[in-house]
């Protein structure tokens, strides 16, 4: 038998351990089921590199989170033994028939699997506690503190919600409310958003009130022009000649 090991392998033991809850949101889908039919498979990588996979059925009992429908997925990871080579990844999720667990995966693969996201990070079992369904092994199992390594009590542990106990009941509550939260809008957006309302404010016809300011200068314009002058003049010695025609009317019936 031939053992390989891919160029792949000194990254896979290196992962980045979060606070669970953003495990949870960076989760495209997390399903609860129970694996069956497990086999391997001689493969092809999206980059067109040959590779081994080892496939599983996912019979499914609960999509917690995401798209997916059907009563089974196909899931899969790099790494099995097929036609006398074995190609071992270090840290890589291990398949175990009718094995139930929670499984949190990455979006449809080109030969429309699915991966676990993380590795042995994104695989929990599932364990009885005093009526409780609790979340065992996966991120939790490397969230711990090792051995000799105290925690600084004056820095925030922000692995501290990783060493508590989860539920899936509490599982599900966090996928509600991530689901339900406003996304963020970028910086960059909201300074477009400022932008066009700006523009929008200087393009806005003016009120009435300036209309009535432009009717009174208009007015103004028309007192001070040489044709309203001679009207006033007119109006002015009209005015004289009744008044004197009314004093002779008076004078003459007196």
């Amino acid at each position: 038998m031939i053992s390989a090991i891919t160029s792949s392998s000194a990254s896979a033991t290196s992962f980045y351990i979060r606070p669970f809850s953003e495990f949870i949101q960076s989760t495209e889908n997390i399903v609860r089921g129970k694996l069956n039919g497990i086999h391997v498979e001689n493969g092809v990588t999206a980059d067109g590199g040959k590779t081994i996979y080892t496939f599983a059925t996912l019979i499914i009992g609960e999509v917690l989170k995401g798209s997916i429908t059907g009563t089974q997925i196909i899931v899969r990871k790099v790494g099995g033994s097929k036609d006398g080579v074995t190609l071992e990844i270090p840290s890589s999720v291990v398949f175990s028939e009718n094995e139930e667990g929670v499984f949190f995966l990455t979006s449809e693969q080109e030969d429309h699997s699915f991966e676990v996201t993380g590795m042995e990070l994104g695989k929990f079992g599932i364990e009885q506690n005093n009526g409780e369904e609790i979340l065992t092994g996966g991120i939790f199992a490397y969230s711990r503190i090792p051995d000799g390594v105290p925690h600084d009590p004056n820095e925030p542990d922000r692995l501290a919600e990783n060493k508590k106990p989860w539920s899936i009941t509490q599982l599900r509550k966090v996928i509600q409310e991530q689901n339900q939260a406003p996304a963020a809008v970028p910086n960059n957006q909201k300074n477009t958003e400022v932008s066009n309302t700006s523009v929008i404010k200087t393009n806005t016809p003016a009120p009435i009130t300036k209309t009535s300011e432009s009717t009174s200068t208009l007015s103004q314009g028309n007192e001070n022009s040489s044709i309203y002058s001679a009207s006033k003049l007119w109006y002015i010695l009209a005015t004289i000649a009744l008044s004197a025609l009314g004093v002779l009317f008076y004078l003459r019936r007196g």
